[in-house]
């Protein structure tokens, strides 16, 4: 086994947390991703749904399309677009 200098240790150390963090922080990006896609899907499904509502049903939708961005408000880019398709399709916001 190689004499390693105990500075080399604590940099090779340092290191690997590093690389754990990042590891750690892909996976959450990526299952954030996921969720926008996953969100995005059924926002469109509940989109194309809405054709020839009534006004009350219009609401229950509103409200529905509503809970589902909710949670990605911080992400305003997302949350205009969201709310930009929601317009296209005729309802209000």
């Amino acid at each position: 086994m190689p004499i390693v200098c105990e500075s080399c240790q604590r940099l090779q150390k340092e290191v690997e947390e590093q690389r754990l963090e990042i590891a750690e922080l892909d996976s959450l990006l990526g299952g954030d991703r996921q969720k926008l896609h996953d969100v995005a899907v059924e926002y469109y499904k509940i989109l194309d749904g809405s054709k020839g509502a009534t006004p009350e049903e219009k609401k229950l939708i509103e409200m529905q399309l509503d809970a589902l961005a909710a949670p990605f408000s911080d992400n305003i880019a997302y949350h205009a677009f969201l709310k930009m398709e929601r317009l296209a399709a005729g309802l209000e916001l």
